[in-house]
């Protein structure tokens, strides 16, 4: 969760400083007044970060607030017990379908129709260990077509991967946390907020934790490998190449995991 709030900051940053640096080269070409290209180089690299901001929104359809909201209602799941999560969403569904309740190796699954759902609403990602474990004891119905399985997390990037080149006898659909918060709100469904959120102010421990995680050892990496790698080609290339320095040293703290939680 902390890596999640921190990685937006970092993207953010990275982007500003790139932008000031190639901002700079450029401007350097049209003129050698340094207050001028400081202006540009700024103006133009608080553009493009919001710019690139605002398509980010726009394509997730997931603002801050909605982001948030989805935390928010799915953390409620979190704090109770397993059972609560699978009666609303039985209770949700049954409102408009008519379903029955199938239990298979000590796993309860929602059947509708051709269609087996499985809530597996906790704070991690579907991994394919579990995956595989909950597709073995999915319901022995004939009929059966698809299974959906309802996610707080959504799915580990291995689970993606194995399930690329996996063909399986019937059609698997896992849910994202939007697609979850979605569906839940379309039912009517979101569970009371019994448990709330801190307000999200980050101490410099836990932005640093966050900021230097082995996870943003590839950000940094690739931004300082486009950094050095364009220094040969750029009029101010010392700008480039401190930059690029600074982020190599953040991408090995990184990748040494020298800050821990």
């Amino acid at each position: 969760m902390l890596l999640t709030k921190v990685s937006p900051i970092i993207d953010k940053i990275l982007l500003f400083f790139v932008s000031v640096v190639f901002a700079i080269a450029i401007a350097g070409y049209f003129s050698r007044d340094t207050l001028l290209i400081s202006i540009t180089a700024i103006t133009l690299a608080l553009s493009l970060t919001a710019l690139v901001g605002f398509y980010k929104e726009r394509k997730t359809g997931i603002t801050p607030k909605k982001e948030r909201d989805i935390e928010l209602a799915l953390l409620q799941f979190y704090l109770e017990p397993k059972v609560f999560a699978f009666d609303t969403v039985f209770s949700a569904l049954n409102t408009r379908y008519n379903c029955k309740i199938s239990n298979s190796n000590n796993n309860d699954f929602i059947v509708l129709n051709s269609t087996a759902v499985y809530t597996y609403l906790t704070p991690k990602q579907l991994d394919f260990a579990e995956f595989c474990t909950i597709y073995n004891s999915r319901p022995n119905i004939e009929s059966l077509k698809k299974l959906v399985i309802i996610t707080a997390k959504g799915k580990h990037s291995s689970l993606a991967r194995e399930l690329s080149v996996l063909e399986l006898d019937i059609a698997i659909e896992i849910l994202s946390s939007e697609q979850t918060y979605n569906l839940l709100e379309r039912l009517n469904a979101l569970p009371p907020t019994k448990h709330k959120l801190k307000p999200t102010r980050l101490t410099a421990k836990e932005f640093l934790v966050g900021a230097l995680s082995p996870k943003a050892t590839r950000r940094y990496l690739l931004t300082s490998l486009l950094l050095i790698s364009s220094s040969f080609f750029m009029p101010i290339s010392i700008y480039f190449m401190i930059f690029g320095a600074i982020c190599l040293l953040l991408a090995i703290l990184s990748k040494i995991n020298i800050f821990r939680q």
